[in-house]
């Protein structure tokens, strides 16, 4: 018997992930199948700009562990006491008897090792691990693949496996080994089953929507397989008491998705050493070959680090394996990553917080490509944040084409003029298209209101002669909120709406002293270059 003893080292990198991850929100957990893993808060980026994306590029612990390594995650725990059986026991406590089986099965094997995201009992005060949390422990612990270990109800029977929806990670052979395994025990067999994010949540290629179920969804953010094995109806009589009513029916289960794993992955059979070193070389060979044909410069900054980080870790992980199973799942899921991170087409941006779905990706799209804008960083445009003054002069003063030579000398005293905005406020203040907030001072770093936002725009319109057509009889008084218009910028926020640079928001207001977000600003200045050009043609 093989004996695995606690690495005191995982159990602190495991804290250490669930510290960083225990103030994300706990998702709400409903208890109808195929739904009891559904769709869960994302990971926030900044609450200041208030995006929800991806995480970022993570630092994920050295690999150092060749065995293949197998996280098993007992579903629900802790004060989530997943549905109940026909005699009113709970689901999470079959979970866990089936998960320690499970781990005491596999681990009669070498060159396999096995742990739990929990063993949470159930108790009504307790909060329990969301699922971004149990993939950051599978994470720490170097997980090759995680399975999650549940039973279904409402309207069914049998067993189901819940694979990804993403090819590179949809572990289509392991599912159909366990479902038959599952049927030798007389179980009934259903297909396996896909669910595609249902909120226009998308993968991080920005083109195929992402996985429904968050304890698939979000091992994936971290490079891992996972599927959920839904073993049996436990509301429907004859499945519950068939095969899962006793410890020693619990047990079977757990024995049956065991052989199916040892299976899968060749853990029976130890490989002699020119065995092993031969697969190696060839999944390097194989490796190597997908990475060295891929230009970087063709890919957006996020999926160029992630392309390096995929290629790294799976390396590193071939390198060490101690068995043909891990190699295996090492470079088909890897090379199938790599595959599929898309390349730059035409008019698409590279920020992976500005997605297809999104009202904002056209006008993005647009104010990148014609140099309006840039990214706050090489791979996030930040569409929530809001514009400040010196950043919105400078939007204002590349349409106009001033050019952005620094150092500029302006007669604001809180301006640098090594700042790339400093060129733009000397511009537009000897165009007399903006004003400091007093005499001496510009205000580069406050935000800008909108009704301030109006003003240039209208008073560049003004200082170059330009007419734009009216497409739009509002004025503020069609507003629920045009009384708190300011009186001096009443004419300008009026030009704005009949010029339809603006048209208000779904509750009919047009918040003109509030601050503008870079989508916004974003949208209206592709609308105003658009109108602009439309008088030259």
């Amino acid at each position: 018997m093989k004996k695995h003893h606690v690495k005191w080292l995982s159990v602190i990198l495991s804290l250490i992930f669930i510290f960083i991850c225990s103030s994300f929100a706990m998702a709400s957990s409903p208890q109808i199948a195929p739904d009891e893993e559904s769709a869960d808060h994302t990971v926030s980026l900044s609450a200041e700009d208030g995006i929800s994306i991806i995480p970022p590029l993570v630092d994920m612990p050295p690999i150092t562990n060749g065995d293949l390594i197998i996280v098993l995650d007992p579903g629900h725990g802790a004060n989530d006491s997943g549905t109940l059986t026909v005699d009113g026991s709970y689901e999470c406590t079959l979970n866990m008897v089936v998960a320690k089986y499970l781990k005491s099965y596999l681990e009669q094997y070498d060159n396999v090792t096995v742990y739990l995201t929990h063993e949470e009992k159930y108790n009504y005060n307790k909060q329990t691990l969301d699922r971004v949390e149990r993939a950051a422990v599978a994470a720490s612990h170097g997980a090759d693949i995680v399975i999650s270990l549940h039973f279904n109800a409402v309207g069914g029977t049998g067993s189901v496996m819940l694979l990804s929806v993403l090819e590179e990670y949809r572990l289509t052979g392991l599912g159909e080994a366990i479902s038959a395994e599952l049927s030798a025990l007389g179980i009934k067999y259903n297909a396996p089953y896909l669910r595609k994010s249902e909120n226009e949540e998308y993968w991080t290629d920005n083109i195929r929507l992402a996985d429904y179920y968050g304890m698939i969804r979000q091992p994936l953010y971290y490079e891992i397989p996972s599927l959920i094995i839904e073993h049996c109806f436990v509301d429907n009589s004859s499945d519950y008491y068939n095969f899962a009513s006793s410890d020693a029916k619990l047990k079977a289960l757990a024995e049956a998705d065991g052989r199916a794993i040892v299976s899968y992955f060749g853990l029976k059979e130890t490989p002699s050493a020119t065995t092993l070193e031969n697969t190696r070389y060839t999944a390097l060979q194989k490796l190597n070959n997908q990475y060295l044909s891929m230009d970087l410069l063709n890919y957006n900054a996020y999926h160029r680090g992630k392309i390096v980080q995929v290629y790294d870790e799976a390396k590193k992980r071939i390198e060490i394996a101690n068995n043909i199973g891990k190699i295996d799942l090492t470079v088909n899921r890897a090379v199938k990553t790599l595959q599929n991170y898309p390349t730059l087409g035409p008019n698409e941006t590279t920020f992976y917080d500005v997605k297809k779905n999104e009202w904002f990706y056209p006008a993005v799209t647009y104010c990148v490509e014609n140099k309006l804008f840039y990214g706050t960083t090489d791979s996030t445009f930040s569409p929530y944040g809001q514009i400040t003054r010196g950043q919105f002069i400078a939007v204002l003063g590349r349409l106009a084409g001033v050019a952005e030579t620094t150092p500029t000398q302006t007669k604001f005293s809180d301006v640098n003029p090594n700042q790339y905005y400093a060129p733009h406020i000397l511009w537009a203040t000897e165009q007399h298209i903006v004003a400091g907030i007093d005499e001496n001072r510009y205000g580069p770093d406050q935000n800008i209101r909108r009704e301030d936002l109006l003003r240039m725009l209208h008073s560049y319109c003004t200082t170059n002669n330009i007419e734009l057509p009216s497409i739009s009889t509002k004025t503020i008084h069609d507003f629920a909120d045009g009384n708190k218009v300011d009186s001096w910028a009443i004419a300008d926020v009026n030009w704005a709406l009949e010029k339809g640079i603006i048209v208000g928001y779904n509750d009919n207001t047009i918040n003109p002293t509030g601050s503008t977000s870079r989508a916004e600003v974003a949208q209206i200045m592709m609308s105003f270059q658009k109108s602009i050009l439309a008088l030259e043609k």
